[in-house]
């Protein structure tokens, strides 16, 4: 396909944009809507909803020139992820690249990632099957309270603090066949600090912890009250995992900022002012790819 053709020829054929997701609802949020809004005199929109393939496609296996100028990954499935993969095969553009969302879908190597990069994380230890992999000395190495949570991102944001042993085989129980992480909790103001990143602009905001009962609250922060060091971490977090569009979450201990999780892609809640950015950051990679 002549992408550069395509490109300079817009006013007469719109370029595509292609969001792939495996529910509908991500395809309707609203930093979606608004880029669409910011974006519709110049591009058309798409949805691939990956659960409905084959019925439904965005594209063909058997057109070449049937590729969309840019696919945005707004979903983390595995099969999600392999239509990107098979699509950037096939000389598509996608952001996030499968490989970079792919990379912080398991959190086991994504922190070991973040720790071998001297990204400060938790401790953390695995269990492939929670209640099944339970043994005496990882118990009594276990330095209560400890936090829990799934080993895989995309499978659930289920988290939980647990404060002594009797607790943990509770929940085990529970959980016993779940591949889980097992994390040092980190003492902190009880908000998580999130940052996203746009191609390098930063978004900011705390929002109150999942660990602490209530409602989440969020209020957002200007760039320049976030110290040095949380706004490095989250521009390095991007370079290590090949990311451009993602969000960190740290918690501010009396040590510094420790990261605790990082997000492909994710949905912006409650900001003022992304969608602008990333319509710019989509612009000028439709610049310089085609």
């Amino acid at each position: 396909m002549n992408r550069k053709r395509l490109f300079t020829s817009r006013q007469e054929v719109p370029l595509n944009i292609c969001v792939i997701v495996d529910e509908e609802r991500k395809a309707n949020q609203l930093i979606i809507k608004d880029l669409k809004q910011l974006l519709s005199k110049k591009c058309n929109f798409m949805t691939l909803n990956v659960p409905v393939l084959p019925d439904s496609r965005a594209f063909s296996q058997d057109e070449p020139d049937s590729l969309a100028h840019i696919y945005l990954l707004k979903s983390h499935m595995p099969r999600a992820l392999e239509v990107a993969r098979q699509l950037e095969a096939r000389g598509a553009c996608v952001i996030n690249s499968w490989a970079a969302t792919l990379a912080c879908q398991d959190r086991v190597q994504m922190f070991g990632r973040m720790k071998a990069a001297q990204i400060p994380v938790p401790d953390t230890w695995s269990l492939d099957r929670f209640a099944y992999g339970l043994n005496a000395d990882l118990l009594s190495s276990l330095p209560f309270p400890v936090v829990v949570k799934n080993r895989y991102a995309y499978e659930s944001c289920s988290v939980d603090k647990v404060e002594n042993v009797e607790t943990f085989m509770r929940l085990a129980h529970y959980w016993s066949a779940e591949p889980v992480v097992v994390q040092q909790y980190v003492v902190n103001d009880g908000w998580d600090t999130k940052i996203w990143v746009i191609d390098g602009h930063l978004f900011a905001a705390k929002r109150r912890s999942p660990l602490n009962a209530g409602e989440q609250d969020q209020f957002q922060l200007a760039p320049e009250e976030l110290g040095g060091d949380a706004k490095r971490i989250a521009l390095e977090v991007g370079k290590i995992f090949g990311l451009h569009i993602y969000d960190v979450d740290l918690l501010m201990s009396e040590q510094g900022p420790i990261v605790i999780d990082v997000n492909p892609f994710p949905g912006f809640r409650g900001l003022f002012g992304p969608e602008e950015t990333l319509a710019a950051f989509i612009e000028r990679r439709l610049n310089s790819d085609f």
